[in-house]
C-alpha cells in the first residue's frame, strides 16, 4: 500500500522555487506511469499492475512515494521501498524520477534531499538505486552522493516473430530421455499440495541467484500473494521439472497488462539436478507458451556474473540490451 507521510505534509508541501513536493495520490498515477515507462522501457506497466503491486506493501513492508509539480505540472516523482524478496527493516531502494525536459535544473537534488528527509524515521542503512549504464549524468549524479556500484544486470529480449523452436527441440527431448517430465501448473492443476511444492522448490533455487543482498524468506502465505494473485500470473507459463516425484527445477513466465508481451522470471534448477540441460528445456516450454497465445516479446534480466544462465539466453537468441547497474550508499552514525 502507498503510505502517506505526515511529515511531508508540513515541511515540503511548500513551494520551492516553485517546485512543490508532496505525497502521491491516486490521481497522480498516469503521469508517474508516462514518466516511469519513459525511463524504465524494459518494466512497462499498466496503471492496474502498478495499483496491484502497490498492494503488496502490507505489514512490514514499507512504499512511499511522493511526486513533484511546478506550477502545476508533474516534473518528477521518487519512492523509497523495501525489497520484498531481499528484505531488511533498515535498507531500501530508491527510485528517482526527472522529466527529460526538466532536467538540470536541480529538481533531482530537491527530490533527493526530500527523500533523504524522508527516509531518516527508518534509520536507514543502506539505500539502493538502479541506473542505466549509458546514462552518464545520472551515473554521476548517484557516485557524487557516495553511491557505489555493487552489481550489473544485462537485460535482453527474444523476438518471437523470427524464433524458430525445431533447432531446439533435440534439448527437450534430451530431459525427456532421462524420465524428467516437464510440466506446467495448468497440467498440474491447482491445489494447495501444488503451490505448496511450487514454494517449496522456489524458495530453495532462488538463494543461487546473485544479487546485491541476501536472499530474506519469503512465507508461503506470501508467496501465493506476490505469484497467484499477481496480474500476469499464468499457471500455462510456469514450467517445472519432475522426476519420480521430485521437483527439480522451474521457469516462470508472466504476461505483461501493458503490451501483452511476456516477462521471464526466476529460471533455476536443483544443484543436484544440473548439467542435465533441465534450465534450457524449461525455458523453451516456456517461449513456446508465448508463441502460442502470441505474444511478440520475451522480456528478461540477468546479473552479469551469472554466466550459466546468460549462456543460455544467447544461445536461444536473446539480444542483449545496455546494462543497468546497482549502486549502494551506505549510512554511517557517529
Amino acid at each position: 500500500m502507498i503510505g502517506y507521510s505526515k511529515s511531508m505534509s508540513k515541511s515540503m508541501s511548500e513551494s520551492m522555487s516553485n517546485l512543490v513536493i508532496r505525497a502521491f495520490s491516486q490521481e497522480d498515477y498516469p503521469a508517474f506511469l508516462a514518466l516511469s515507462n519513459g525511463i524504465y522501457r524494459h518494466q512497462q506497466q499498466s496503471q492496474l499492475e502498478l495499483e496491484k503491486n502497490d498492494d503488496n506493501y502490507q505489514g512490514d513492508y514499507v512504499l512511499r512515494r511522493f511526486s513533484a509539480y511546478q506550477e502545476d505540472k508533474f516534473v518528477g516523482a521518487f519512492e523509497f521501498r523495501h525489497l520484498l524478496g531481499m528484505f531488511h527493516p533498515q535498507k531500501f531502494h530508491l527510485s528517482l524520477m526527472v522529466g527529460e525536459i526538466h532536467r538540470q535544473q536541480g529538481i533531482g537534488t530537491k527530490l533527493y534531499e526530500a527523500a533523504l528527509k524522508e527516509l531518516r524515521s527508518f534509520n536507514p542503512i543502506s539505500l539502493r538505486v538502479q541506473v542505466a549504464e549509458e546514462d552518464s549524468s545520472s551515473l554521476n549524479f548517484a557516485q557524487n552522493r557516495d553511491f557505489s556500484i555493487t552489481k550489473k544486470d544485462f537485460l535482453s529480449y527474444l523476438e518471437l516473430k523470427t524464433f524458430e523452436i525445431t533447432p531446439f527441440l533435440p534439448l527437450i527431448h534430451k530431459v525427456e530421455a532421462q524420465s524428467i517430465q516437464l510440466k506446467s501448473l495448468a497440467d498440474l492443476g491447482d491445489h494447495e499440495g501444488i503451490r505448496r511444492q511450487y514454494h517449496h522448490l522456489w524458495s530453495q533455487v532462488r538463494l543461487d541467484v546473485p544479487r546485491s543482498e541476501p536472499a530474506s524468506p519469503i512465507s508461503y502465505e506470501d508467496f501465493v500473494r506476490f505469484v497467484y494473485s499477481d496480474m500476469g500470473y499464468l499457471s500455462q507459463g510456469t514450467w517445472v521439472a519432475i522426476q519420480e516425484g521430485t521437483w527439480l527445477g522451474l521457469s516462470q513466465f508472466f504476461l505483461r497488462d501493458r503490451d501483452g508481451d511476456l516477462d521471464m522470471g526466476l529460471t533455476g534448477v536443483l544443484a543436484s539436478a544440473r548439467n542435465k540441460g533441465i534450465a534450457s528445456a524449461l525455458k523453451l516450454k516456456g517461449i513456446m507458451t508465448a508463441k502460442a497465445i502470441e505474444a511478440k516479446r520475451i522480456y528478461t534480466d540477468n546479473d552479469s556474473r551469472n554466466q550459466p544462465m546468460l549462456s543460455i539466453n544467447d544461445k536461444l537468441g536473446f539480444v542483449r540490451q545496455p546494462a543497468w547497474v546497482s549502486m549502494t550508499k551506505v549510512f554511517h552514525y557517529s
